[in-house]
């Protein structure tokens, strides 16, 4: 995984846009290329990479809560013809690991649709439904540090 500034912000713009927007509108929720380019500076952004071709796959967005013991997954989009092949699993094994337990956090929380098929992933993972609010699952995993 590299970290992306500003110059990466349109990729990840557009694969988060192509990968979710079919979720915003069966929700009714109205997407908006501003407010992601606003938050983009809020959180701290990589590239996740496949190391077969050495090719960018997809794009993480994480933050922590101001005391530092929540780690938020903002975003976890991988390329369409790049999922079901472990990707999504490996990140997820380095975000708990690296941003979570070795910086000392109690707990890492994330939103997914309910009808995303990443539901099933964070389930694998240890992560539990804590809130359900319009279609959205907030899931929480208490981390072991």
């Amino acid at each position: 995984m590299i970290l992306f500034g500003s110059a990466e912000l349109e990729y990840a713009l557009l694969l988060t846009k192509r990968n979710m927007l079919k979720y915003y509108k069966r929700h009714g929720i109205v997407w908006s290329d501003k407010q992601f380019r606003d938050d983009w500076d809020k959180t701290c952004n990589g590239a996740i990479r496949y190391l077969a071709t050495n090719t960018v796959v997809g794009i993480f967005r994480l933050a922590y809560s101001d005391d530092r013991k929540t780690l938020y997954l903002k975003d976890l989009q991988i390329e369409e013809d790049f999922r079901n092949k472990g990707i999504g699993s490996r990140f997820l094994e380095i975000f708990l690991d690296s941003y979570g337990k070795a910086r000392h956090c109690k707990a890492a929380k994330l939103r997914v649709f309910e009808d995303s098929p990443a539901v099933v992933l964070y389930q694998r993972f240890g992560f539990v439904e804590s809130d359900r609010k319009a279609g959205l699952i907030e899931m929480t995993k208490q981390l072991e540090t």
